[in-house]
């Protein structure tokens, strides 16, 4: 019998965490070919919701 790994597809919870963590502070990203676009889009809801 063979135990799941819960951390999947870490080896362990701290690799999680430590991972979690790169993210939230930006330290990774997923390249987009229209980031400039996005920008403006998001810019525009935001200052229509104010």
């Amino acid at each position: 019998m063979t135990r799941e790994n819960l951390c999947r597809p870490f080896c362990s919870e701290k690799c999680r965490l430590i991972d979690l963590g790169d993210w939230l502070e930006e330290r990774h990203s997923i390249p987009v070919d229209n980031a400039e676009e996005i920008y403006n889009i998001r810019l525009a809801d935001d200052q229509a919701k104010h």
